[in-house]
Parts: C-alpha cells; structure tokens; sequence
C-alpha cells in the first residue's frame, strides 16, 4: 500500500512538471520565421523575425509540438495578425485554412489555441507556399510532357536553382506572355494565382493560346528568401523589385533584365508582376492591377480589369473601383529611393501593351475570406480573362 501510494506521489510530481513545461515553439523548415521573445506559463510572446529587413514587415510561420490538453496564449506586436486570425495547418503545412470564420473589424493581438494532441500544430499570418509546394504541382504537366519545360535562370548564393517555365505555342509564335512571383519572398498567396492560371493556359486556354502564344512564368523570383522564411519586403540594400536599375545585386533580377529585351522580339504583349500587398486596411483587402504612367498602357489595363470582371466565376471579385490608378496615392511613378521595380522595366520593352503588377490579398477579398482554393480559381478567371484580352487583341490587329 505504501509503495503504491509513493508511485501515485511521484507520477503526479512528474505530471505536474510535463504540464508546466514550455510549449516547443520552432521554425526550423522551409518558409519558417518567428522569434519567441519569451514564454510565461501558457502565454507565448511571439514577433515576426525582421533579419535583413529595412523598418517592420508582418510575415511569420512557426509550429508547435508537445502540448497536448494544453491552452496556449500567442501575444505579438500590433497589427502582424490578419483579419481572420493566424492560418492553422495540421498536416505539416499542405493544407491550410484561417481560424476565424469571420472579418474581424478590429485587429487583433493575439491568438489562443487549445492542442488537442501532441502532435505538430503550424500557424503562420498567411498559407505558405514553398517549392516543394510547386514541385507538387508542376509534376503532373512535367510527367505528362505537356508542352511545358524548365530552364535554370541563375544560381542564388545559397546555391538555389531559379527556374522559369517556358508554354511553347503549337505553331509560330504570335504573342509572348511574361509572369512572375515573389519578388517578395513573403507574398505567398500569389504563388496560389500563379497555379491558377498555368492551370488555365495549360488545360482549358483555346486555340489561339495554345497555337500562338509563348509563355514565361518563374514562380520564385527570390527563392532563398521563400525557403528561409524571409520578410522579403523593404530588404537590405533593396528588395528585389527594387532591383532592376543600376548594376542589380541579385542574379534572378540581372537574368530577367538580361532576358526579356533578347526575347521579346517585339511580341511580349503581357507581363505581370504577381504579389501580396499590406496586411489591413480596405486596399489590402481588395485584388487590383497598378495603372501606367502612359495613358494608352493604363488604358490596356483597365480593359483586362474590365474582362476580369466580365469572366470571372470564382467568389472572389476584382472591383474596378480598386484599380490603382496611375497619380493616386502609392502610385506616383518612379519614386523609389532604392530603384526600378519590375513593372517600370516591363514598360520600357518595345511593343508591350500590359506591364503591371496584379495585388492579391492575403486574407480576405471585399469580405470574402481566401482559401488555398478560391486563390488558384482566381488565377484561372485571370488566365481566362487574359486568353479574352488576346483574342480580342488578335481581332484587332488582323491576326488569324
């Protein structure tokens, strides 16, 4: 009986030791970031890690393990949580949604979870899109010899592959098409848009896109800064979309400088600069194009938001009224300190009619709320609409 009693004693102590235990907070994985700032009892202070950042930016991911049957309290700095609440995956980061159901009108701090197994938990401020997420992806058409292949623009530092893809046409070339992503290594949920129209121009585009049209796409534009979890945004000297005047401090912006002048050849009629814009506030929660300096480009790109608008089917909408006019604020010109972004170099190749950047938010569409799955249907109403704009384009310009 004693010894029975001394076995309940001492089980209880260790018991009471494992639930006073600190949650094991890490990010070691890729497209992991988070700094924990200290952890008091069940209530963790977390904040973004800003490593080679210029000021503050909102991107973070960690995960966590060993706390089943415990409530754990996550406090960050303002405003680096979305208006849905943090996005929670529970199958290592494939599959993610947000926790809450529902816009939330005020910004919130902080986020408290109840783990129910001891099992990893991921949370991030958005749904994180890494390249063995593409890989995934791009397999099927690869192993399917679509008439797609991959080249190797440049190797990164941290001795990274960056790939672009080329869509080759079925008969002569007519018109060229130029897309890219993460610029800014944080800006994830335009990688799911990208899937969305490369599924389009591949499986459902019609026969003047799949006749006529070459298409380059390169999903990640700074691809050590999507594996390592970087901000991306404002990085020191300057971020990649920063990046394309001057002698370029980046080997993916130097290759597509070099590039897009030696292949255009007069038909590059398309490109867009893919990316994720703030994180509150009703222009972070809107999806829209930049309009051009040059009245006849920006007229262009609102004919695609008009066709956007026409052919879109999924639930989330691009608005007219969001279009960022060229003059209104944040679009201004050529005002950066730090240099050219890709959309100003576009519009310096002979014979484009579209060289913009598209905004797709990270959290919420006009009150709708982002899924993995309604990103990619909007890229495939964007590659749609696109297929429209060059038809229409064809007609005329006396194309077959």
């Amino acid at each position: 009986m004693r010894v029975s009693i001394f076995f309940l004693v001492v089980i209880g102590f260790f018991c009471s030791i494992l639930s006073g235990q600190s949650p094991h907070i890490y990010c070691n994985f890729p497209g992991g970031n988070i700094r924990v700032d200290s952890i008091v009892a069940d209530t963790a202070y977390l904040s973004p890690d800003q490593r080679d950042t210029r000021g503050t930016w909102f991107y973070w991911c960690f995960a966590v393990r060993h706390t089943a049957g415990r409530s754990i309290t996550f406090k960050f700095p303002p405003r680096v949580i979305g208006s849905c609440g943090p996005a929670i995956s529970f199958d290592s980061g494939w599959t993610w949604r947000y926790t809450d159901t529902v816009h939330r009108s005020k910004p919130m701090d902080s986020f408290t979870h109840v783990f129910t197994t001891a099992d990893e938990v991921r949370f991030s401020v958005g749904m994180p899109y890494t390249q063995r997420n593409f890989d995934l992806f791009s397999q099927q058409y690869l192993a399917m010899k679509k008439n797609i292949d991959v080249d190797v623009l440049c190797i990164t530092p941290q001795k990274r592959e960056i790939k672009i893809y080329t869509i080759h046409p079925a008969q002569d070339v007519k018109y060229k098409l130029f897309f890219t992503a993460r610029q800014h290594s944080c800006e994830m949920m335009a990688s799911y848009v990208l899937e969305g129209m490369i599924d389009y121009f591949l499986t459902y585009s019609s026969d003047l896109i799949r006749d006529s049209a070459e298409i380059k796409f390169i999903p990640f534009v700074d691809a050590d800064g999507v594996e390592a979890g970087d901000q991306g945004k404002n990085r020191i000297p300057r971020d990649h979309n920063r990046d394309y005047s001057g002698s370029s401090i980046y080997c993916s912006t130097a290759a597509i400088r070099e590039l897009l002048p030696a292949w255009s050849d007069n038909k590059l009629v398309v490109g867009i600069d893919l990316h994720c814009p703030g994180l509150l506030g009703w222009s972070s929660e809107q999806i829209y194009f930049y309009g051009s300096e040059n009245k006849l480009s920006e007229a262009e790109e609102l004919n695609l938001t008009d066709l956007v608008m026409r052919y879109q089917q999924g639930e989330l909408k691009m608005k007219r009224e969001a279009f960022y006019i060229f003059g209104s604020p944040n679009n201004k010109g050529i005002d950066y300190k730090q240099g050219m972004g890709l959309r100003y170099f576009m519009q310096t190749i002979p014979g484009i009619r579209i060289a913009t950047t598209l905004e797709f938010p990270y959290a919420v569409v006009d009150g709708k709320i982002v899924t993995q799955n309604n990103a990619r249907q909007f890229g495939y109403d964007l590659g749609c609409a696109i297929d429209m704009y060059l038809q229409g384009l064809s007609i005329r310009s006396g194309h077959d």
